[in-house]
């Protein structure tokens, strides 16, 4: 026996009940990889502003599981292991990829369906937001998920 499809009036109010729920899009990032100082500066600006962050455990194939496991928006790692960002797109391929490159004030951008990382200006955890959310509405706001 098959089920009836709501019709008219009904149909019209549980599709406006479904959108907001499927438009309220929780942004997870994981971040692993990094040096302590860095990762807790990190850390900080993404929490600070709304995101989910998923701080992965020591050691590169512990931080490629979780990637696989939890699936998150976007993962920011630091510079250390070679072949490492090659290994999380594998394992998150719907995931940014961004390679934190320590000393110098820029970061690698690994989008998904692109082969080239784009290399980016990045002062400070700013640019990270701008490069993961969007920039920001105006000066002196908080980095907002879109």
């Amino acid at each position: 026996m098959s089920e009836r499809l709501p019709t008219g009036d009904v149909a019209l109010q549980q599709t406006r009940m479904a959108v907001p729920a499927a438009s309220a899009i929780e942004r997870r990032v994981l971040i692993g990889q990094l040096d302590p100082i860095v990762r807790v500066g990190i850390e900080r600006a993404l929490t600070d502003s709304g995101v989910s962050v998923l701080a992965a455990k020591a050691g590169a194939d512990a931080l490629v599981a979780e990637a696989a496991a939890k699936a998150p928006n976007a993962i920011v790692v630091g510079n250390k292991a070679a072949g490492l960002s090659a290994r999380l797109r594998r394992a998150a391929p719907a995931a940014t990829v961004v390679v934190w490159r320590g000393h110098v004030e820029v970061i690698e951008v690994h989008e998904p369906g692109r082969d080239e990382p784009r290399i980016v200006p990045a002062p400070a955890a700013e640019g990270l937001c701008g490069e993961l959310f969007g920039p920001r509405p105006s000066e002196g706001e908080a980095c907002l998920p879109t």
